[in-house]
């Protein structure tokens, strides 16, 4: 079946594999993620805790996702999530704090925006757009690389996990994780097959 290819591929690739089934009932709390009760104060007050939908946990930890049976699925859940299948292949997260999940070939130039003392020493006090194309691969390779797969031991690592977490706190910024893929298959048979719905 369907699945069961993108599933072994993944397992292959060593890359985790998350499915979600659309329908009309389907909404996108389930994709992106909603307010849930997590308990009770002891004055009774609720406590209120954001829990990550299925797609937020695949974009920042470097899930395959597979939307299956995606034709049946209501307009608005493909229309919230059109921003990704764009060029710019981004998504904000409206419904909790206006977090921004962006790709690294864009991510990585307002990181050294704002962390340009991580920049090699040469071009420390030089304009992004002034490094060579070589230079510029580099730093997006390396954050590729350590966010791929988790890299962040030594004390360069440390200093750029700390930067990424504080981008994320104060600018609403989240790199979509270099391992993230997208699918949708569509049923009933006459629809039947599938398709990679992000970049390669």
């Amino acid at each position: 079946s369907k699945t069961s290819l993108i599933r072994f591929l993944a397992l292959l690739t060593n890359n985790s594999f998350s499915r979600i089934g659309l329908d009309a009932q389907t909404d996108t709390s389930e994709l992106l993620g909603s307010f849930v009760l997590a308990g009770a104060q002891e004055d009774g007050k609720p406590i209120i805790h954001w829990k990550d939908g299925v797609l937020i946990d695949a974009l920042r930890y470097g899930h395959w996702l597979l939307l299956d049976e995606i034709n049946l699925a209501e307009p608005e859940i493909l229309e919230r999530i059109n921003s990704l299948l764009d060029d710019d292949a981004s998504l904000e997260l409206t419904e909790h704090q206006g977090e921004v999940f962006i790709p690294l070939r864009d991510y990585w130039k307002r990181f050294y925006e704002f962390a340009p003392e991580l920049l090699p020493m040469e071009f420390q006090g030089k304009q992004l757009s002034q490094l060579p194309s070589e230079e510029k691969k580099k730093l997006i390779q390396e954050l590729t690389d350590r966010i791929a797969n988790d890299d962040f031991s030594d004390e360069r690592g440390k200093l750029i996990k700390e930067k990424i977490g504080w981008l994320e706190r104060e600018h609403k910024l989240i790199p979509i994780h270099p391992h993230f893929k997208l699918f949708a298959a569509q049923n009933p048979s006459r629809y039947a097959g599938r398709r990679k719905l992000s970049p390669a």
